[in-house]
């Protein structure tokens, strides 16, 4: 039952989120084939983008713990999967940039671990490990960039994570209202269940 009402309650604040956020922030406009060819250079990760997606390996562990607790491992290895394929390339670079040790194979090793051994001690241990490294990587560009330290920078973060949260959640409901993409409404119940811990 607590379980039942803690989905009940996720599902209100996203869809309140989908809201929220789709009245305030205007969708980007169609880029045309021009500026895509314009500059061959890779475009520069933004800062706030890469404390995102560093926020969204976060929300996605979290998702994962709660169905490793839950009993439904084969669901938390997407969870487990995506801050590799996904996510990580994004930020190797900058991660670089910012003298941050490599963690991939931190995530690896948790991933391959959670296959074979979902309810071992060692997982546990390498999901704390995982989840120490990104908070590791989020500090580290915080003491390097103290000029962002601000509510200003942190609120533009925080608006992306539940945008992509409330994407995330449109994707996951059916026109029934029924959940029809578990793996994205997790992606949702993790990523706003992130954001709610750094603001509490």
């Amino acid at each position: 039952m607590k379980n039942i009402l803690k989905y009940v309650f996720i599902t209100l604040v996203v869809a309140l989120l989908v809201v929220v956020i789709g009245y305030y922030l205007p969708s980007n406009p169609p880029t045309k084939t021009s500026e895509i060819f314009s500059n061959s250079e890779p475009e520069k990760l933004l800062d706030e983008d890469y404390i995102k997606n560093l926020g969204l390996m976060q929300g996605h562990l979290i998702a994962a713990k709660d169905l490793l607790n839950g009993g439904t491992p084969d669901q938390a290895q997407s969870h487990l999967e995506h801050p590799i394929e996904e996510l990580y390339g994004e930020i190797q670079d900058k991660l670089k940039e910012e003298g941050v040790d490599n963690f991939k194979q931190n995530l690896e090793d948790l991933y391959d671990t959670a296959k074979y051994k979902p309810y071992s001690d060692e997982v546990t241990k390498e999901l704390d490990g995982a989840v120490a490294k990104i908070k590791s990587a989020i500090d580290s560009f915080f003491e390097n960039n103290k000029n962002l330290q601000s509510p200003e920078f942190a609120e533009k973060v925080i608006i992306s994570i539940l945008n992509t949260a409330s994407e995330e959640y449109e994707a996951a409901i059916g026109r029934n209202c029924k959940i029809v993409a578990p793996i994205e409404y997790q992606d949702s119940f993790g990523f706003v269940k992130y954001v709610e811990n750094k603001l509490s």
